[in-house]
């Protein structure tokens, strides 16, 4: 019992210590062009400390999440036919939890309702609750396990859960 204590006590001064962490942040999104990749690969290294190992696309969409003029999240989305795939999203850790990631998503969204996509689709780990509910907040929906006929051991583990939300469904509404 001890050691339950121990663990509840760790995980109330962790949750105090994020929301006394925690301010009002008035995020900005906005669409990158392909002149902004430069900005966007750098804040990649800064905030994952990672090299983004893709190219700008003429197919892709970007949204980029600002605090001020600062690019704290970005969103790359890769269009194919009439599906979108939301292939990377990245939130600056300081500014997670305060909401600027389903605002990201939400704006991304909008942009693939204005090129007449059908729908959009992202696979996230499982683990990855927080990522998880950013994308359902926004109306995604969980649709199954992400698979891989190439490699049926890692599909069975279910590691990846596929969200997806259909804009032709959400006009309707």
């Amino acid at each position: 019992s001890n050691w339950g204590a121990a663990v509840a006590y760790a995980h109330a001064l962790a949750v105090r210590r994020r929301l006394s962490r925690r301010r009002h942040v008035s995020f900005t999104t906005r669409a990158l062009s392909a002149a902004d990749w430069p900005e966007v690969r750098a804040f990649w290294k800064r905030a994952c400390g990672d090299v983004l190992h893709v190219e700008a696309q003429p197919g892709q969409h970007v949204i980029g999440l600002f605090d001020g003029q600062a690019l704290v999240g970005a969103n790359i989305h890769l269009v194919f036919g009439a599906t979108s795939y939301s292939a990377f999203t990245l939130v600056d850790r300081r500014y997670r939890g305060s909401g600027g990631g389903s605002k990201m998503i939400e704006h991304a969204v909008a942009v693939a309702r204005t090129q007449g996509l059908e729908s959009v689709y992202v696979h996230i780990k499982s683990r990855n609750l927080p990522s998880i509910r950013a994308y359902q907040r926004v109306g995604f929906e969980q649709k199954g396990w992400w698979s891989d006929a190439a490699d049926p051991l890692a599909s069975a583990e279910r590691q990846w859960r596929v969200l997806e939300i259909d804009l032709t469904k959400s006009l309707r509404k």
